[in-house]
């Protein structure tokens, strides 16, 4: 059988052909490719000559001489041993896959039937109950109720989303805003930190635009009170000693210091402030 496929075993090919020359080469393969695609080769040296384009007569003598080296007659036909062993194979190879297909859609076809039978012996199982109609000991007529006004249907929360538009959002605070809250919260956040920071980011929170500023400013005051930073140079835990000694002393000064005894640390002597510059 002719496919438009075939395969090709160039350690074979120049081991058999090594010696042809360039148009001998050329004639070669161009049989060959009509072999696999169209079948045996016609008997015929004029018919030979126009499958290969053979025109001058060099490429003649090209044709002659490969078809005699690499062709056996068979009546009005050539054949090639190779090429007749590697269409066989390739026949016996597409003859197992088509009865491997029609073996696989035979198996589908067994599972679809079992599965619809299946399917219907379960529907066919289940036991209906048919309640029996009631009727009337009298067939009298029954007065037709009044009826009811139907409620209006509530609108869907989406529904009320869409006819209320959108959330209205905050515009952005100045830096007196922000100082002003932070100083009624009593917090150490910079408020110029805060504004910048929200500035670079748009005013965004995530993916949303930020809707309420104070509550961002408490988000942050909630933060830094979790953090506890601790003095992280020698300078600042100089200064944190420095207002804690002065806290002492003005606690001293205001006779806050009955009872030394009971206090975590040890008595402190009355001195002056040491932030007025006075000895």
């Amino acid at each position: 059988m002719a496919d438009q496929y075939y395969r090709f075993f160039p350690g074979d090919y120049q081991r058999d052909t090594g010696d042809l020359t360039l148009v001998e080469h050329g004639a070669y393969r161009v049989l060959l490719d009509h072999y696999y695609t169209c079948g045996p080769l016609p008997n015929d040296h004029d018919r030979l000559n126009r499958i290969c384009r053979a025109f001058s007569t060099e490429e003649q003598t090209a044709v002659a001489t490969v078809v005699q080296r690499f062709f056996q007659p068979d009546g009005n036909r050539l054949r090639n041993r190779k090429a007749d062993r590697e269409l066989s194979e390739r026949e016996a190879f597409i003859e197992m896959q088509r009865e491997k297909g029609r073996k696989s859609a035979e198996v589908r076809a067994e599972r679809k039937k079992e599965q619809e039978d299946d399917s219907t012996v379960a529907l066919t199982d289940v036991p209906t109950t048919v309640q029996p109609e009631l009727q009337p000991k009298v067939n009298l007529p029954s007065p037709s109720p009044s009826p009811s006004p139907s409620p209006s249907p509530s609108p869907s929360p989406k529904k009320r989303k869409r006819e209320g538009g959108k959330t209205p959002r905050c515009a952005p605070p100045s830096l007196q805003q922000v100082e002003q809250y932070c100083r009624e919260r009593g917090n150490n956040i910079d408020a110029r930190h805060f504004i910048d920071f929200y500035t670079a980011k748009n005013w965004m929170i995530g993916k949303n635009k930020m809707r309420d500023w104070q509550a961002a400013v408490r988000t942050w005051e909630q933060r830094d009170s979790r953090a506890s930073p601790q003095p992280t140079t020698y300078r600042q835990a100089q200064d944190e000693e420095r207002r804690r000694l002065v806290k002492l002393l003005k606690e001293a000064d205001n006779g806050e210091t009955q009872d030394d005894t009971k206090r975590d640390h040890p008595v402190v002597p009355r001195l002056s402030d040491p932030t007025t510059g006075s000895g």
